[in-house]
């Protein structure tokens, strides 16, 4: 075995130094050839690379746009949707205070004519006179609000003292009974209800009917003092006015 690989390594001694040239121009072009497709491979390598990192800058400036638009759209949005909030309670705030002025502008015309009247010269009643009684029936069952008017017809307005009794007669159980206003309204303490002024006197509350109380009719009876007292009386049917 050993004098074979001897023989070889002097066969191919011999060969280089008689064919030493054919060996050079072998090994350089095989290192030609090497170093050729490293240079070429590094090329193409670097132009990949160049493209992807454009690639990517591109990618992150198209993403930082649309972050921008998509935090600029949320913006508007939200004043949006700040401005139809607004908007909403504007008209809610509008529509009450148009209620309350509307309630305002019946209560004063209300007043107006109940005035007009008191002060009307050629009345046929003089001095204490009662001038109304309205009931409207409210949200819960037996519940009625009521408003009563007394008034005095003069040329001159003096003070005016007194008392007013109210009372509600009807059937309960098929009895009548008679009930007077302070038994049936927390608003009213005594069944002489005091009166005290120069024009007119308004008695307003909510009163609570017994459950099988049938109401049929009102009796206002007002009672004036001083020099010349007066006697009033007054009935009306139960017809209260619905809301």
């Amino acid at each position: 075995m050993v004098p074979t690989i001897v023989r070889l390594m002097r066969g191919v001694g011999f060969y280089l130094r008689h064919h030493w040239p054919v060996a050079v121009s072998l090994v350089s072009a095989v290192v030609a050839v090497f170093v050729l497709t490293y240079r070429s491979g590094l090329a193409t390598g670097t132009a990949y690379s160049d493209r992807a990192n454009a690639e990517t800058q591109r990618l992150r400036v198209a993403i930082q746009d649309s972050e921008q638009i998509i935090e600029q759209q949320s913006i508007d949005i939200g004043q949006l949707r700040a401005q139809v909030e607004l908007k909403k309670k504007t008209e809610q705030l509008t529509r009450a205070e148009m209620i309350q002025l509307t309630n305002q502008l019946v209560e004063l015309q209300r007043e107006n004519r109940i005035f007009r009247k008191v002060m009307d010269p050629q009345s046929f009643e003089k001095g204490l006179s009662i001038r109304s009684w309205d009931i409207k029936p409210s949200v819960l069952l037996h519940h009625f609000k009521f408003e009563l008017v007394i008034q005095q017809l003069a040329s001159r307005h003096p003070l005016l003292n007194g008392s007013v009794v109210v009372e509600i007669s009807g059937v309960e159980d098929g009895l009548p009974r008679t009930i007077s206003l302070d038994k049936l309204s927390d608003e009213i303490d005594k069944q002489k209800i005091k009166l005290r002024f120069r024009y007119f006197q308004e008695i307003r509350g909510e009163m609570v009917l017994p459950e099988n109380f049938i109401p049929e009719t009102v009796s206002v009876t007002a009672r004036s003092r001083g020099k010349r007292p007066q006697l009033r009386e007054k009935s009306f049917e139960w017809n209260p006015v619905e809301l």
